[in-house]
């Protein structure tokens, strides 16, 4: 195979399992108990949850 439809595939794949990552990282950035206090606020929990809504579609 050519080596640049290789990396257009998985560039393709990258892009559609990304927000799988995302989604336990915005529920473990605002649990209080796991980043004490690091945790999000509202308004960036409110952000990454559209962010990652508007990403996923």
């Amino acid at each position: 195979m050519d080596p640049l439809l290789i990396l257009v595939y998985s560039q393709v794949a990258l892009s559609l399992m990304l927000p799988l990552p995302l989604l336990p990282l915005v529920k473990f950035t605002r649990d209080r108990n796991i980043m004490g206090v690091f945790t999000n606020g509202k308004l960036t929990t409110i952000f990454s949850i559209i962010f990652v809504g508007l990403y996923s579609h």
